[in-house]
């Protein structure tokens, strides 16, 4: 977790630092400035974005377009690299740790049932031996018919 935030915070700097060129150019639509700032113009816009890019399905989409296609196309690349290293990379590494620990739970349940089984078996192989003791009244370790009778 630590690593896909700092996935995010690095991305988070790295675009905003690129898109204030757009915000503070007099020449571009208003438009597009505005929308620029809105989503990458300070830090925890760009973060808030880079956020939802990473965590939201198909949240890339409005971000990735409006750059791609309003402001410059090359931001296509940024966001194909960032989505090829987060959600198939850290995305898949951190799903298989949860897997991990999911499966070594369940095998500590498994381990403890088996255990218990284990337990209530030696317990009634105690109680039988103790009912067969009791029976065994000749105290040979041999029982006969009359002594089960």
């Amino acid at each position: 977790m630590v690593l896909l935030l700092l996935a995010m915070i690095i991305a988070s700097v790295f675009i905003g630092q690129l898109i204030q060129p757009v915000v503070l150019d007099p020449t571009r639509d208003i438009d597009v400035r505005l929308q620029a700032y809105e989503m990458f113009g300070t830090f925890t816009r760009s973060f808030t974005t880079m956020f939802e890019v990473t965590m939201s399905a198909g949240g890339w989409s409005r971000p990735g377009r409006f750059l791609t296609y309003q402001v410059d196309r090359r931001f296509f690349m940024f966001f194909f690299c960032y989505f090829l290293f987060v959600s198939f990379a850290l995305m898949r590494v951190i799903s298989a740790v949860f897997i991990k620990q999911t499966l070594q739970v369940a095998n500590k349940d498994h381990e403890q049932v088996v255990a218990e089984q284990t337990r209530n078996n030696k317990a009634l192989v105690a109680r039988c031996k103790e009912a067969f003791t009791l029976a065994d009244t000749s105290q040979d370790g041999k029982l006969t018919l009359q002594e089960l009778i």
